[in-house]
């Protein structure tokens, strides 16, 4: 039920910002993703993902690849604090995905004016570059 409830919100808000999606990098390289608007800074908003693949490119994605996220801790930006992705996507076989978040970096996190979002956008913005790679990867069969 939970998940459910989880799918259709992060559903509704994937159409809700009715911006364009791009497809998957035929390489490893960051992917600049549509984001549902922040009311604290209202207006079109975009996060940029990291993708990483097994062998450093789509083609070494195969049936049994999965999708890992990694996330940086507060103040930090793409995928510094990590696990080095191209390790992962590697050994594991796996899509490696770092998320620059809502407020990712120092001066969105800790020295901008606005109160710090705590995880509620920031989790959305993960939720959706999951469901990204996965729609790409799943499209393209």
């Amino acid at each position: 039920m939970r998940l459910a409830l989880l799918c259709a919100v992060l559903i509704s808000t994937l159409s809700a910002t009715g911006q364009e999606w791009p497809p998957l990098p035929p390489q490893d390289s960051p992917a600049e993703l549509p984001a549902q608007e922040w009311p604290q800074r209202p207006g079109l908003r975009h996060f940029r993902v990291q993708v990483h693949y097994p062998g450093g490119s789509l083609a070494g994605v195969g049936p049994l690849t999965g999708i890992m996220l990694t996330l940086h801790n507060w103040g930090g930006s793409d995928c510094v604090g990590t696990t080095d992705p191209r390790v992962l996507a590697q050994r594991l076989n796996v899509v490696a995905v770092c998320v620059n978040y809502l407020q990712s970096g120092k001066a969105d996190s800790i020295d901008a004016p606005e109160p710090y979002d705590f995880g509620y956008l920031q989790a959305l913005d993960a939720l959706r570059a999951l469901w990204w790679v996965r729609d790409q990867l799943t499209t393209r069969g």
